[in-house]
């Protein structure tokens, strides 16, 4: 047997440093995993032997293990050379040989790591790359101290003998090559210069002859912790997919570089903890992301991460932070982030508990969607209006688009067209006991240009115009959106979009209300009449223009899914639109009687009369500009005010931007200083 002392040694400098780090010893897991599942890793293990790659852990791509075409020419598709360049297989080969030795699956990591440096050649700073190539896949490739790799994908097998040091030693020269190109093209921004800089660092530390990458990786990724991870603790993509990563992986940077004092990584505890504030906050109940930008779309049948919010306490207490400034999740369970513009609200952390997502999202870079003011509901256990979240990478299919464009997402789009990459105002947030609200406005207009990675044919001739969205939620009850919609041009079409779950649902056009069935949790979307003729329609799998779609996978799969558009026409002044959001239990369909209350002029008001007998009168002001005034038997100071009723009586009131809030002789609120509060008879 050639000798093999190479390896062990790599080896042990590679878990030493994961110990340091707060990683598990066991080559096989990483950070929160246990490793790859041992059926998938054996299914894996198989196709490799047969000389197959499972693109995306699924789809069989033949490549041989001779000869491999690394250009990726076998699948166009955007990520497909990206993941045979990083070698995604290599830990599902280790997990095997793990639970059943051998030396057949350390012969097939050895054979593709010997193919990929023989058809690709020696890697230098100033030669080109190999072609389906770049240097995101680089990082990946050789590996980071909590992610698989090169290094971290063969370490389990250092007693086999199967690498024995002339080989590793190739392997080494290779790698140094490949870093000095990576040194020599760092990406200047995003999770691009993350991953290069994590894989400088890691190599630095581990890997024989590459100890001058060290201090180096150390400066730059205290660096992009100072500005890319912003003081709310949102990394600046503003997308929980590659937030969660970032999470991950400075959490590993954070504990070794107090382990490790000579690096002065020096990453301050409180951000970092805010960055796990994030990671949970956006989360819907049950664990999963709610497809907020290029994240994953909630999927009934996924596995959420039930265990992030207490990891996020044990990162706390080891970090022994404590007092005001630090959120307290179980007693105020909801979160705005406002250098990212995202609100996350939810009334508790079991999978059942209710979660509403408002996307004021700051522009973030190319993984963002034309999204903005967009709301995303889960109630009972399931997301009811959906954000499709990633559709596909690959930018030659009309999906990919489609999944990034405003007519997507639950938002108003004018003439089908998308927003820009104009930010929102910051939104004004309020959140109370028994309310949250929250005000935006973007006012960037509406294009026809289409978006991908980046508008590559520009914007096109647009209108300009602004939407204004105010959230209300009641807790326990129900959502009310207010919007309103200016259009700089007349007789333009617009819509308010809202996108079902796929399944069976019902639609009352006459009515303006639409609602899901079939399910035990249900929602009924139902507008109110705000002054703007408006009709209603439900668009199903429609192909031209795409509508209707909610992504099955991340390679461009598809259902239909039904989404409804209420759709009017600009009046070339502000128009308003007044939508409920209720979500209820079983097959019944929550009835409300709509009665409009009489106002002064300017003002609306609705008294609510519910099946359950409960009464409400919801008052405002469009523009949330001027005082309602007398409305019906409500009187008011406030823009919008809200009051709930039981027996004739007044159990909870809401009154925003204002002092006083009368329900005919009863003063509810009078506060000396204007702002919002909420009233209720048990205070």
């Amino acid at each position: 047997m050639a000798q093999a002392t190479l390896l062990k040694r790599i080896q042990t400098n590679i878990l030493r440093l994961r110990r340091d780090a707060g990683l598990s010893a066991d080559p096989l897991k990483f950070g929160s995993t246990s490793g790859p599942d041992l059926p998938l890793a054996r299914r894996w293990a198989d196709a490799i032997r047969r000389g197959c790659v499972l693109f995306y852990d699924r789809d069989e791509v033949h490549v041989g293990l001779r000869g491999i075409d690394w250009s990726g020419a076998h699948r166009r598709h955007q990520e497909w050379p990206a993941q045979l360049n990083r070698f995604f297989w290599l830990p599902h080969l280790a997990r095997v040989h793990a639970a059943d030795g051998g030396d057949d699956l350390p012969r097939l990591a050895r054979a593709t790591i010997e193919d990929w440096m023989d058809q690709r050649g020696p890697y230098a700073a100033h030669r080109p790359m190999g072609a389906g190539d770049n240097t995101l896949n680089l990082s990946i490739r050789i590996g980071q101290l909590e992610r698989w790799g090169w290094w971290n994908g063969i370490i389990g097998y250092a007693d086999t003998g199967v690498f024995d040091d002339a080989f590793v030693a190739r392997m080494l020269e290779s790698t140094a090559g490949q870093l000095e190109f990576l040194r020599a093209h760092l990406a200047p921004v995003g999770n691009w210069r993350i991953s290069h800089l994590n894989c400088l660092l890691f190599a630095g530390l581990a890997l024989p002859g590459c100890r001058k990458h060290r201090a180096f990786a150390a400066a730059g990724l205290r660096e992009t912790f100072l500005r890319q991870v912003e003081p709310d603790g949102a990394h600046c993509e503003h997308t929980p997919n590659y937030h969660l990563w970032m999470t991950e992986l400075y959490t590993t940077l954070w504990r070794l570089g107090r382990a490790h004092r000579d690096l002065a990584l020096g990453l301050d505890s409180g951000k970092l903890l805010r960055m796990w504030d994030y990671a949970v906050a956006s989360m819907t109940p049950d664990g999963q992301t709610a497809g907020l930008h290029d994240s994953h779309r909630w999927k009934p049948d996924a596995k959420g991460r039930a265990d992030w919010l207490a990891r996020r306490e044990a990162i706390r207490r080891e970090a022994g932070l404590r007092g005001a400034s630090v959120w307290q999740p179980r007693r105020a369970p909801s979160r705005f982030f406002p250098d990212a513009g995202q609100l996350f609200l939810r009334d508790g952390w079991t999978s059942e508990a209710t979660f509403l997502l408002f996307d004021a999202s700051r522009w973030g870079g190319a993984h963002g969607h034309l999204s903005r003011l967009a709301v995303s509901l889960y109630a009972g256990g399931r997301m009811l209006l959906y954000d499709p979240g990633i559709c596909t990478y690959e930018m030659s299919d009309p999906f990919a688009a489609h999944g990034k464009s405003t007519p997507a997402h639950n938002t108003i789009t004018v003439n089908d067209w998308s927003q820009n990459a104009a930010n929102p105002d910051r939104p004004e947030v309020h959140l109370l006991e028994r309310f949250a609200l929250a005000t935006a406005t973007y006012a960037g207009g509406w294009f026809p240009g289409k978006y991908t990675w980046r508008w590559a044919q520009g914007l096109g001739l647009g209108h300009g115009g602004a939407h204004t969205r105010t959230l209300l939620w009641i807790k326990g009850r129900y959502a009310v959106v207010l919007d309103q919609v200016e259009v700089g041009a007349a007789d333009v079409p617009f819509a308010a979009h809202w996108q079902f779950p796929a399944g069976p649902h019902g639609v009352d056009a006459t009515g303006y209300r639409a609602w899901t069935c079939g399910a035990a949790a249900n929602v009924l979307v139902q507008t109110l009449d705000g002054g703007t003729p408006l009709t209603l329609s439900v668009h199903e799998g429609r192909t031209e223009p795409l509508r209707g779609w909610l992504p099955t996978d991340v390679q461009g799969g598809r259902t239909p899914a039904p989404q409804l558009a209420f759709s009017g026409r600009s009046s070339g002044g502000p128009q308003t639109l007044v939508t409920l959001l209720v979500p209820f239990h079983g097959a019944t369909v929550p009835e409300v009687a709509v009665a409009a209350l009489p106002t002064e002029r300017g003002a609306m008001g609705w008294e609510l009369r519910w099946g359950d007998g409960a009464v409400d009168f919801l008052m405002l002001r469009p523009g949330l500009d001027l005082a309602i005034g007398t409305c019906g038997p409500v009187r008011t100071d406030g823009t919008l005010a809200f009051v709930a009723c039981r027996r004739g009586r007044p159990r909870q009131a809401l009154l925003h931007a204002g002092f006083n809030l009368n329900l005919g002789r009863r003063t509810l609120l009078a506060a000396a200083r204007g702002g919002t509060y909420e009233w209720s008879a048990q205070a």
